[in-house]
Protein backbone atom coordinates (compact mmCIF):
# COMPACT_ATOMS: atom_id res chain seq x y z
CA UNK A 1 0.00 0.00 0.00
CA UNK A 2 1.27 3.36 -1.06
CA UNK A 3 1.69 6.11 1.81
CA UNK A 4 -1.90 8.26 1.86
CA UNK A 5 -1.47 12.22 0.74
CA UNK A 6 -1.61 14.57 3.45
CA UNK A 7 -4.86 15.58 3.50
CA UNK A 8 -6.36 11.95 3.60
CA UNK A 9 -6.09 9.98 7.02
CA UNK A 10 -3.28 8.12 7.29
CA UNK A 11 -5.50 5.79 9.10
CA UNK A 12 -8.27 4.67 6.67
CA UNK A 13 -7.51 6.83 3.60
CA UNK A 14 -10.76 8.66 3.84
CA UNK A 15 -10.33 12.10 2.32
CA UNK A 16 -10.28 15.57 4.23
CA UNK A 17 -9.75 14.83 7.69
CA UNK A 18 -11.45 17.95 9.86
CA UNK A 19 -8.65 20.32 11.40
CA UNK A 20 -9.26 21.65 14.65
CA UNK A 21 -5.60 22.67 16.05
CA UNK A 22 -2.68 24.83 15.32
CA UNK A 23 0.66 25.37 16.10
CA UNK A 24 3.66 26.69 14.13
CA UNK A 25 7.40 26.73 14.50
CA UNK A 26 7.85 23.95 17.10
CA UNK A 27 10.83 21.92 17.66
CA UNK A 28 11.23 18.96 15.41
CA UNK A 29 12.45 16.75 17.94
CA UNK A 30 11.92 16.74 22.04
CA UNK A 31 14.80 14.06 23.11
CA UNK A 32 18.22 14.92 20.97
CA UNK A 33 20.72 15.51 23.07
CA UNK A 34 21.84 18.94 22.59
CA UNK A 35 25.49 20.29 24.14
CA UNK A 36 24.86 23.68 24.09
CA UNK A 37 22.27 26.45 24.64
CA UNK A 38 22.80 28.16 21.19
CA UNK A 39 22.27 24.40 19.31
CA UNK A 40 18.96 23.90 21.38
CA UNK A 41 18.02 27.10 20.05
CA UNK A 42 18.68 26.07 16.61
CA UNK A 43 16.93 22.82 16.71
CA UNK A 44 14.80 22.40 13.66
CA UNK A 45 11.53 23.44 13.96
CA UNK A 46 8.19 21.91 11.49
CA UNK A 47 4.78 23.36 11.86
CA UNK A 48 1.88 21.27 13.27
CA UNK A 49 -2.25 21.11 12.41
CA UNK A 50 -4.10 18.29 14.39
CA UNK A 51 -6.81 16.95 12.02
CA UNK A 52 -9.92 14.24 12.90
CA UNK A 53 -11.12 11.89 10.63
CA UNK A 54 -14.88 11.74 10.72
CA UNK A 55 -14.98 8.27 9.78
CA UNK A 56 -12.61 6.27 11.88
CA UNK A 57 -11.66 9.14 14.65
CA UNK A 58 -7.59 8.66 13.67
CA UNK A 59 -5.76 12.45 14.61
CA UNK A 60 -2.83 13.03 12.67
CA UNK A 61 -0.42 16.24 12.51
CA UNK A 62 -1.39 16.70 8.41
CA UNK A 63 1.40 19.22 8.12
CA UNK A 64 4.41 16.13 9.38
CA UNK A 65 7.19 16.33 7.79
CA UNK A 66 9.30 13.39 8.30
CA UNK A 67 12.93 15.26 6.76
CA UNK A 68 12.97 17.21 10.16
CA UNK A 69 13.78 14.12 11.87
CA UNK A 70 16.89 11.68 12.62
CA UNK A 71 16.17 9.23 15.22
CA UNK A 72 19.83 7.90 14.87
CA UNK A 73 21.90 10.92 16.01
CA UNK A 74 22.20 11.73 19.69
CA UNK A 75 18.31 10.11 20.88
CA UNK A 76 17.71 9.65 24.28
CA UNK A 77 14.00 8.79 25.82
CA UNK A 78 14.12 6.23 28.39
CA UNK A 79 11.97 6.32 31.29
CA UNK A 80 13.49 3.82 32.83
CA UNK A 81 15.34 5.66 35.43
CA UNK A 82 12.13 6.11 37.31
CA UNK A 83 11.00 3.74 40.05
CA UNK A 84 7.48 4.32 38.95
CA UNK A 85 7.75 3.45 35.80
CA UNK A 86 9.83 0.30 36.48
CA UNK A 87 7.28 -0.63 38.51
CA UNK A 88 4.75 -0.11 35.70
CA UNK A 89 7.04 -1.90 33.22
CA UNK A 90 7.45 -5.20 36.16
CA UNK A 91 3.33 -5.25 36.52
CA UNK A 92 2.74 -5.09 32.70
CA UNK A 93 5.18 -8.09 32.38
CA UNK A 94 3.85 -10.03 34.88
CA UNK A 95 0.45 -9.61 33.37
CA UNK A 96 1.37 -10.82 29.99
CA UNK A 97 3.25 -13.93 31.34
CA UNK A 98 -0.08 -15.26 33.21
CA UNK A 99 -2.21 -14.77 30.04
CA UNK A 100 0.56 -15.60 27.25
CA UNK A 101 3.63 -17.72 28.57
CA UNK A 102 6.56 -15.47 27.21
CA UNK A 103 9.10 -18.06 28.22
CA UNK A 104 8.47 -20.72 25.10
CA UNK A 105 8.43 -17.47 22.77
CA UNK A 106 10.81 -15.77 20.79
CA UNK A 107 10.03 -11.71 21.07
CA UNK A 108 10.29 -8.68 18.70
CA UNK A 109 10.44 -5.18 20.07
CA UNK A 110 10.36 -2.88 17.87
CA UNK A 111 11.38 0.44 18.89
CA UNK A 112 13.08 -0.88 21.77
CA UNK A 113 15.55 2.32 22.49
CA UNK A 114 18.34 1.57 24.77
CA UNK A 115 17.25 -1.27 24.92
CA UNK A 116 16.14 -1.80 29.03
CA UNK A 117 12.71 -3.03 28.56
CA UNK A 118 13.82 -5.37 25.66
CA UNK A 119 16.38 -6.87 28.02
CA UNK A 120 13.84 -8.00 30.50
CA UNK A 121 11.67 -9.78 27.68
CA UNK A 122 15.19 -11.91 26.93
CA UNK A 123 15.50 -12.77 30.59
CA UNK A 124 11.82 -14.22 30.60
CA UNK A 125 11.49 -15.40 26.87
CA UNK A 126 13.28 -17.86 24.60
CA UNK A 127 14.80 -15.22 22.61
CA UNK A 128 14.42 -11.62 22.29
CA UNK A 129 15.88 -8.93 18.95
CA UNK A 130 15.06 -5.33 19.38
CA UNK A 131 14.56 -2.83 16.49
CA UNK A 132 15.51 0.64 17.30
CA UNK A 133 17.03 3.35 14.96
CA UNK A 134 17.57 5.43 17.70
CA UNK A 135 19.85 2.30 19.43
CA UNK A 136 23.30 2.27 20.73
CA UNK A 137 25.68 0.25 22.36
CA UNK A 138 25.31 1.10 26.26
CA UNK A 139 26.11 -0.85 29.58
CA UNK A 140 22.48 -1.38 29.39
CA UNK A 141 22.79 -2.96 26.44
CA UNK A 142 26.42 -4.68 26.81
CA UNK A 143 24.21 -6.47 30.15
CA UNK A 144 22.21 -8.00 28.19
CA UNK A 145 21.65 -12.04 28.19
CA UNK A 146 23.04 -14.35 25.48
CA UNK A 147 19.54 -14.28 23.61
CA UNK A 148 19.48 -10.67 22.95
CA UNK A 149 19.77 -8.96 20.18
CA UNK A 150 19.66 -5.48 18.84
CA UNK A 151 19.40 -4.02 15.10
CA UNK A 152 19.59 -0.17 14.73
CA UNK A 153 17.61 0.39 11.78
CA UNK A 154 13.96 0.82 10.73
CA UNK A 155 11.84 -2.33 11.27
CA UNK A 156 10.06 -3.12 7.52
CA UNK A 157 9.42 -5.91 4.98
CA UNK A 158 13.00 -7.20 5.21
CA UNK A 159 12.16 -8.17 8.53
CA UNK A 160 9.95 -11.00 7.75
CA UNK A 161 12.71 -13.65 8.28
CA UNK A 162 13.04 -12.69 12.00
CA UNK A 163 11.62 -15.45 14.42
CA UNK A 164 8.83 -13.79 16.27
CA UNK A 165 5.73 -15.34 17.99
CA UNK A 166 5.18 -12.28 20.34
CA UNK A 167 5.80 -8.52 19.16
CA UNK A 168 6.07 -5.85 21.21
CA UNK A 169 5.64 -1.95 20.36
CA UNK A 170 5.84 0.37 23.41
CA UNK A 171 5.32 3.83 22.32
CA UNK A 172 6.45 4.02 18.65
CA UNK A 173 2.89 4.32 16.99
CA UNK A 174 2.58 7.30 17.39
CA UNK A 175 5.70 8.37 15.75
CA UNK A 176 4.67 6.61 12.67
CA UNK A 177 3.50 8.95 10.11
CA UNK A 178 1.63 6.01 7.87
CA UNK A 179 0.25 3.97 11.00
CA UNK A 180 -1.36 1.81 8.40
CA UNK A 181 1.34 1.35 5.97
CA UNK A 182 3.58 0.21 9.43
CA UNK A 183 0.68 -2.00 10.91
CA UNK A 184 0.24 -3.67 7.12
CA UNK A 185 3.86 -4.46 7.14
CA UNK A 186 3.94 -6.46 10.26
CA UNK A 187 1.04 -8.08 9.13
CA UNK A 188 2.56 -9.24 5.90
CA UNK A 189 5.80 -10.23 7.60
CA UNK A 190 3.66 -12.44 10.33
CA UNK A 191 3.72 -16.45 9.04
CA UNK A 192 2.29 -17.76 12.09
CA UNK A 193 -1.58 -16.58 12.73
CA UNK A 194 -0.86 -17.84 16.62
CA UNK A 195 1.47 -14.24 16.82
CA UNK A 196 0.33 -11.63 19.81
CA UNK A 197 1.16 -8.35 19.77
CA UNK A 198 1.33 -5.83 22.59
CA UNK A 199 1.29 -2.01 21.67
CA UNK A 200 1.11 0.86 23.84
CA UNK A 201 0.24 4.69 22.77
CA UNK A 202 -0.86 7.61 24.47
CA UNK A 203 -4.28 7.85 25.31
CA UNK A 204 -5.41 10.73 23.14
CA UNK A 205 -9.34 11.08 24.79
CA UNK A 206 -6.89 12.38 28.40
CA UNK A 207 -5.11 14.78 26.47
CA UNK A 208 -8.18 16.47 24.58
CA UNK A 209 -10.10 16.25 27.66
CA UNK A 210 -7.65 18.36 29.54
CA UNK A 211 -6.61 20.18 27.19
CA UNK A 212 -3.33 19.56 27.58
CA UNK A 213 -1.44 20.94 24.91
CA UNK A 214 1.92 19.99 26.51
CA UNK A 215 1.00 16.69 25.40
CA UNK A 216 0.95 18.03 21.42
CA UNK A 217 4.28 18.17 20.40
CA UNK A 218 6.09 17.26 16.03
CA UNK A 219 7.76 13.89 17.15
CA UNK A 220 4.33 12.71 17.76
CA UNK A 221 2.33 12.53 14.28
CA UNK A 222 -0.52 10.18 15.14
CA UNK A 223 -2.88 10.33 17.98
CA UNK A 224 -5.20 7.53 19.30
CA UNK A 225 -8.35 7.24 21.07
CA UNK A 226 -9.03 3.78 22.25
CA UNK A 227 -12.16 3.64 19.38
CA UNK A 228 -9.65 4.89 16.55
CA UNK A 229 -6.95 2.75 17.84
CA UNK A 230 -9.11 -0.47 17.91
CA UNK A 231 -10.38 0.39 14.12
CA UNK A 232 -7.12 1.38 12.69
CA UNK A 233 -6.16 -2.79 14.26
CA UNK A 234 -8.77 -4.15 12.99
CA UNK A 235 -8.65 -2.42 9.21
CA UNK A 236 -5.39 -3.45 8.82
CA UNK A 237 -6.05 -7.40 9.58
CA UNK A 238 -5.87 -7.68 13.24
CA UNK A 239 -8.06 -9.02 16.02
CA UNK A 240 -8.21 -6.43 19.26
CA UNK A 241 -8.10 -9.52 22.33
CA UNK A 242 -7.56 -6.83 24.63
CA UNK A 243 -7.91 -3.00 24.98
CA UNK A 244 -7.54 -0.97 28.26
CA UNK A 245 -5.69 2.28 30.07
CA UNK A 246 -3.38 1.96 32.37
CA UNK A 247 -0.52 3.84 34.18
CA UNK A 248 -3.09 6.16 35.86
CA UNK A 249 -5.02 6.20 32.87
CA UNK A 250 -2.26 8.02 30.19
CA UNK A 251 -1.42 5.13 28.09
CA UNK A 252 -3.57 3.01 25.82
CA UNK A 253 -2.50 -0.95 26.03
CA UNK A 254 -3.72 -3.03 23.16
CA UNK A 255 -3.21 -6.61 22.31
CA UNK A 256 -4.28 -8.42 19.83
CA UNK A 257 -3.22 -11.33 16.74
CA UNK A 258 -3.64 -11.77 13.23
CA UNK A 259 -7.37 -12.09 12.16
CA UNK A 260 -8.36 -13.73 8.56
CA UNK A 261 -10.34 -10.94 7.37
CA UNK A 262 -9.98 -6.59 8.43
CA UNK A 263 -12.91 -5.29 9.12
CA UNK A 264 -13.94 -1.84 7.89
CA UNK A 265 -13.61 1.21 10.40
CA UNK A 266 -16.33 2.79 12.37
CA UNK A 267 -17.72 5.76 13.40
CA UNK A 268 -15.19 8.93 14.50
CA UNK A 269 -17.81 10.94 15.94
CA UNK A 270 -16.45 10.34 19.56
CA UNK A 271 -13.31 11.61 18.33
CA UNK A 272 -14.28 14.93 16.50
CA UNK A 273 -16.51 15.82 19.53
CA UNK A 274 -13.63 15.26 21.64
CA UNK A 275 -11.42 17.40 19.32
CA UNK A 276 -14.19 20.28 19.31
CA UNK A 277 -13.86 20.12 23.18
CA UNK A 278 -9.78 20.42 22.92
CA UNK A 279 -10.06 23.65 20.57
CA UNK A 280 -12.29 25.44 23.16
CA UNK A 281 -9.87 24.07 26.29
CA UNK A 282 -7.37 24.45 25.32
CA UNK A 283 -7.36 28.07 25.48
CA UNK A 284 -8.12 28.18 29.25
CA UNK A 285 -5.29 25.52 29.81
CA UNK A 286 -2.59 27.83 28.08
CA UNK A 287 -4.50 30.95 29.95
CA UNK A 288 -4.30 28.94 33.32
CA UNK A 289 -0.12 28.41 33.37
CA UNK A 290 0.58 31.68 31.36
CA UNK A 291 -1.29 33.10 34.18
CA UNK A 292 0.48 31.40 36.82
CA UNK A 293 4.19 31.57 35.92
CA UNK A 294 3.47 35.41 34.89
CA UNK A 295 2.04 36.30 38.40
CA UNK A 296 5.00 34.16 40.18
CA UNK A 297 7.32 36.03 38.08
CA UNK A 298 6.01 39.63 39.43
CA UNK A 299 6.92 38.38 42.73
CA UNK A 300 10.48 37.33 41.98
CA UNK A 301 9.89 33.68 42.15
CA UNK A 302 12.48 31.82 40.23
CA UNK A 303 11.04 28.50 38.49
CA UNK A 304 12.13 25.19 37.21
CA UNK A 305 10.75 22.30 35.53
CA UNK A 306 10.87 18.49 36.80
CA UNK A 307 11.33 16.37 33.19
CA UNK A 308 13.23 17.18 30.37
CA UNK A 309 11.05 15.40 27.56
CA UNK A 310 8.16 15.91 25.43
CA UNK A 311 6.17 17.46 27.49
CA UNK A 312 8.57 20.14 28.77
CA UNK A 313 9.18 20.79 25.21
CA UNK A 314 5.32 20.80 24.29
CA UNK A 315 4.85 23.02 27.22
CA UNK A 316 7.63 25.29 26.83
CA UNK A 317 6.49 25.92 22.85
CA UNK A 318 2.87 26.53 23.69
CA UNK A 319 3.87 29.28 26.27
CA UNK A 320 6.68 30.34 24.19
CA UNK A 321 8.75 30.12 27.80
CA UNK A 322 12.52 30.25 28.05
CA UNK A 323 13.89 32.88 30.25
CA UNK A 324 11.00 32.52 32.51
CA UNK A 325 12.39 29.60 33.90
CA UNK A 326 16.10 28.92 35.57
CA UNK A 327 16.31 25.39 34.27
CA UNK A 328 14.57 21.52 34.31
CA UNK A 329 15.90 18.54 36.02
CA UNK A 330 15.73 15.31 34.53
CA UNK A 331 16.70 11.98 36.48
CA UNK A 332 18.19 10.48 33.19
CA UNK A 333 21.96 10.92 33.67
CA UNK A 334 22.16 10.78 29.78
CA UNK A 335 20.75 14.22 29.45
CA UNK A 336 22.32 16.08 32.25
CA UNK A 337 24.27 18.57 31.28
CA UNK A 338 22.59 19.27 27.88
CA UNK A 339 20.04 21.41 27.05
CA UNK A 340 16.28 21.63 26.44
CA UNK A 341 15.72 21.79 22.61
CA UNK A 342 13.85 24.72 21.42
CA UNK A 343 13.95 26.89 24.78
CA UNK A 344 17.81 25.91 25.43
CA UNK A 345 17.53 25.54 29.23
CA UNK A 346 19.90 23.94 31.17
CA UNK A 347 18.76 20.06 31.90
CA UNK A 348 20.41 19.57 35.49
CA UNK A 349 20.26 16.69 37.94
CA UNK A 350 18.75 16.93 40.87
CA UNK A 351 21.58 16.90 42.70
CA UNK A 352 22.30 20.18 41.44
CA UNK A 353 18.76 21.69 41.81
CA UNK A 354 19.60 23.09 45.60
CA UNK A 355 21.83 25.16 43.48
CA UNK A 356 19.63 26.89 41.04
CA UNK A 357 17.32 27.96 44.42
CA UNK A 358 13.69 27.31 42.92
CA UNK A 359 10.87 28.68 45.01
CA UNK A 360 8.47 26.55 41.90
CA UNK A 361 8.83 23.37 40.80
CA UNK A 362 6.31 22.20 37.98
CA UNK A 363 6.17 18.42 37.81
CA UNK A 364 5.83 17.85 33.80
CA UNK A 365 4.06 14.44 34.87
CA UNK A 366 1.67 14.08 37.51
CA UNK A 367 2.08 10.46 38.20
CA UNK A 368 5.46 11.03 39.22
CA UNK A 369 4.66 13.73 41.94
CA UNK A 370 4.89 11.97 44.86
CA UNK A 371 8.48 10.62 43.27
CA UNK A 372 9.48 13.93 42.46
CA UNK A 373 8.23 15.54 45.97
CA UNK A 374 10.50 12.59 48.29
CA UNK A 375 13.69 13.90 46.11
CA UNK A 376 13.05 17.38 46.76
CA UNK A 377 12.66 16.61 50.82
CA UNK A 378 15.85 14.71 50.43
CA UNK A 379 17.81 17.58 48.43
CA UNK A 380 16.17 20.18 51.12
CA UNK A 381 14.28 22.05 48.61
CA UNK A 382 11.97 24.02 50.11
CA UNK A 383 9.90 24.75 46.78
CA UNK A 384 6.41 24.23 46.17
CA UNK A 385 5.36 21.67 44.01
CA UNK A 386 3.42 21.76 41.19
CA UNK A 387 2.14 19.52 38.16
CA UNK A 388 0.55 19.33 35.09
Amino acid sequence: MSAAPANDCRACGEPAPQPFYECLGIPGHSNRLLHSAEAARREPVGDLLLTVCTRCGFIQNSRYDPAVHDYRVSYEDSQGHSARFRAFAEELLAGIEERHALSSRHVLEIGCGRGDFLIELARRSAGAIGIDPSFRESEISRAAPSNARFLAEEYGAQHRDLPADFVFCRHTLEHIPEPAVFLRTIRDNLRDPGVVLYFEVPDTERILREGAFWDVYYEHCSYFLIDSLRALFEGCGFEVLRLERGFGDQYLLLEARPAAHPVAARSGASAVAWAEHFAARVAETRKHWADRIAGARREGLRLALWGSGSKAVGFCSGLALADELVCVVDINPAKQGTFQPGAGLPIVSPADLPGYAPDVVIAMNPVYRSEIQAELDRLGVRAELLAL
